[in-house]
C-alpha cells in the first residue's frame, strides 16, 4: 500500500511532491488520503464543468 501510495503522490498532490516530504512536515497518512481524495474531487468537478461547458456552447451554437 505504502510504495503505491507514495507513487500516487508523486503523480497527483499539489500540496506534498512526495509522501517522504508530507512525513517530515509531520503529516499524517489518514491527511495524506484525504488531500488526494479532496483533490481527485476537485479534479473531477473541474472536468463535469468543462464538459458541460462545451455541450451548453455547442446547444447554443
Amino acid at each position: 500500500m505504502i510504495n503505491g501510495f507514495k507513487s500516487y503522490f508523486r503523480k497527483r498532490n499539489k500540496f506534498y511532491a512526495t509522501y517522504n516530504e508530507a512525513s517530515r512536515r509531520g503529516v499524517s497518512q489518514g491527511e495524506l488520503i484525504r488531500l488526494a481524495l479532496k483533490n481527485e474531487i476537485i479534479q473531477k468537478s473541474e472536468l463535469l464543468r468543462r464538459q458541460a461547458l462545451m455541450a451548453l456552447t455547442e446547444l447554443l451554437d
